[in-house]
């Protein structure tokens, strides 16, 4: 199993794709260094540990196409990273909806500045918004999130 680890995004410096460095794990293994310059085009890999660039690039052709606003692109290993990078992404913006009150009306995700428990608050977006789903999980979240792209 692949996983990313020590993400750091640069969004000022993310022109047509996201400027990026991580490493990639294999089973609790630092195995690869990746890295996008954020001016399009492929990833940079660097391994750590020899073969291991190879191996990634053939689990990764093993995976199902992506569909992306009606094309479908063949998986390899720079959409296999894409991937779990935009996973990243959704999980640590849901951590931030987390940490106030949240709930979705009307296809719309809002967030209030109170705790995320707050009886008052939710008794407020009950009586004012009376279709409102309050989210608070961050796999609700998450879900909405990932309807939006």
């Amino acid at each position: 199993m692949y996983t990313l680890k020590n993400v750091s995004v640069n969004q000022r410096m993310s022109e047509e794709t996201t400027c990026f460095s991580a490493d990639v794990y294999r089973d609790g293994v630092k195995v690869i260094s990746v890295t996008n310059r954020g001016c399009g085009g492929s990833h940079g890999y660097d391994e750590y540990v020899k073969g291991s660039l190879a191996e990634a690039d053939a689990y990764a052709k093993t995976l199902p196409a992506t569909v992306y606003q009606g094309v479908t692109i063949a998986p390899d290993l720079d959409s296999m990273i894409d991937d779990m990078l935009n996973e990243h992404l959704l999980e640590k913006d849901a951590k931030k909806y987390l940490k106030k009150f949240c709930f979705k009306d009307g296809g719309n995700l809002y967030t209030m500045n109170a705790m995320p428990n707050c009886a008052t608050v939710a008794a407020y977006v009950a009586a004012t918004y009376p279709n409102a789903i309050i989210m608070r999980d961050a796999a609700s979240i998450i879900a909405h999130l990932r309807a939006g792209q």
